[in-house]
């Protein structure tokens, strides 16, 4: 019984055998074994797996990046109305406080950096309603803010530093608290 055992192993060995070239395919038995041929052929594939993972990989780093800025254009454009007000206003606030306190405060271009103040004023709650609509925190401060400048608008030559003053502070109290 010994001996069977050891020759059904040793048939194994044989059919199992790798072959080292492709003539050599054949089994001692006459099959043809089935081992050779999948490593053979997984050996064959791995290097255009490689290439198409490193494709795929890109692809989608691509794809990623492109829909990042994407998103991130989109998310720009959404309180762009607000950031020009804001512009806007800094450039009529520094035009006013630039201003000689001691000149004509009656000269056109001064009444005209008031009256660009005044309307981006009233533009605040438009602008920035969709961010702080529901706040009436930002409500008072836009009021607030809005007073100021009709008063700034209306105010006399020796008023009118005072006023810019408080505009320009209470400009700062609401970026300390809503930026």
């Amino acid at each position: 019984m010994s001996s069977n055992a050891s020759h059904r192993a040793a048939m194994q060995r044989q059919d199992c055998r790798i072959a080292s070239s492709p003539t050599e395919s054949v089994a001692a038995n006459g099959t043809s074994p089935r081992a050779p041929t999948r490593i053979a052929t997984l050996h064959r594939t791995r290097k255009p797996d490689r290439v198409k993972a490193l494709i795929l990989l890109l692809v989608g780093i691509f794809v990623g990046v492109f829909c990042t800025l994407a998103a991130t254009k989109t998310m720009a454009k959404r309180n762009a109305h607000g950031r020009a007000v804001m512009v806007s206003l800094a450039r009529h606030m520094g035009e006013l406080r630039s201003a000689d306190p001691q000149g004509d405060c009656s000269a056109p271009p001064i009444r005209m950096h008031l009256a660009q103040v005044d309307a981006a004023a009233r533009d605040l709650d438009f602008a920035f309603g969709s961010l702080f609509g529901g706040d009436p925190a930002f409500a008072r401060r836009s009021a607030h803010f809005q007073s100021l400048a009709r008063t700034a608008v209306a105010a006399d030559c020796q008023a009118l530093p005072a006023a810019i003053g408080q505009l320009a502070d209470d400009c700062q109290a609401c970026h300390r608290q809503f930026r």
